[in-house]
């Protein structure tokens, strides 16, 4: 796959929701059902985007989530224009790490969560907020991990690889089978609470944390897929960044005025607030979930 069949694919797909500057951002909104069904909500609560992005973004990206929740602007790069220049035959894999990503999806990701715990926000303690903040990013974690799952040719891979933090190609089979087995709101609904154990810095599920997440899925229905293979999937969140999670989340809750240290996050109740926060839980994916 060359430069000049990527813009192609790119230009095929036009729409008022789209950035066109955004290499790959039609042809997801097109073929991926849930990055469209983001790009629709954020569209809903007046989001915008921006770019060039704003200096301090540029600077240090990983410090301006809060920026970007409070102004409701999402910014990205053009990375297209500089491809039109380029020899179009060459060879998109020769050049495609040094592209510059956009993460759009994720960070518009944080803006349909927080649409959802805004008013909890308003009225939260200090843990409240540190659980709400880490459930948004485990929303976002969950959706960029599992929307692969539409992503079945070469394009499709490399558009999404483009426009998202984590894109772990070498399980979709095993995503695959899991949405067939389990169904899709279901595979969605663990994996996000399996998202929050990681991102409170868990190294794994014990079995108790296990057991809960099964029965905040399943409840009394019955699943097909074993549990060799549930926890399996289950595994994948836990392979968050350590040193992001370790660095970088407690630096976002300072950010958002709650001093928190790593030590914190490990003994935070977890379980006592997943069980508060259920109904919650299973809005937000719906929301992502829903036939637009």
């Amino acid at each position: 796959m060359n430069i000049q069949q990527l813009l192609s694919a790119h230009a095929l797909h036009s729409h008022d929701q789209i950035l066109k500057d955004c290499l790959g951002d039609a042809s997801l909104f097109h073929f991926n059902p849930i990055y469209k069904n983001i790009r629709l909500s954020a569209l809903q609560l007046k989001s915008s985007f921006q770019t060039p992005p704003h200096s301090d973004y540029l600077t240090l990206p990983y410090t301006q989530l809060e920026h970007i929740l409070k102004s409701n602007c999402v910014p990205y790069f053009d990375n297209v224009s500089v491809l039109k220049k380029m020899p179009q035959k060459l060879n998109w894999a020769n050049i495609e790490d040094s592209v510059r990503k956009n993460f759009v999806f994720h960070e518009s990701c944080h803006l349909v969560a927080r649409s959802h715990t805004k008013s909890q926000f308003k009225i939260a303690d200090s843990q409240n907020k540190i659980f709400l903040s880490l459930l948004e990013e485990s929303f976002a974690n969950t959706l960029e991990l599992l929307s692969i799952i539409y992503a079945k040719d070469s394009v499709h891979r490399a558009f999404y690889k483009l426009n998202s933090f984590t894109s772990l190609f070498e399980h979709f089979s095993q995503f695959q089978e899991a949405n067939k087995e389990l169904g899709t709101f279901e595979l969605f609904h663990m994996t996000l609470i399996a998202y929050v154990y990681s991102n409170f810095l868990k190294a794994s599920l014990n079995e108790i944390d296990y057991k809960l997440i099964l029965d905040m899925t399943f409840q009394s229905k019955l699943r097909s897929l074993n549990d060799k293979a549930i926890k399996s999937l289950l595994k994948l969140p836990f392979q968050l960044d350590l040193d992001f999670r370790l660095h970088i989340t407690p630096l976002h809750l300072l950010l958002c005025g709650q001093k928190v240290t790593a030590m914190d996050l490990r003994k935070f109740p977890i379980r006592d607030f997943l069980v508060k926060n259920q109904q919650l839980i299973k809005t937000m994916i719906q929301e992502a979930l829903r036939k637009s």
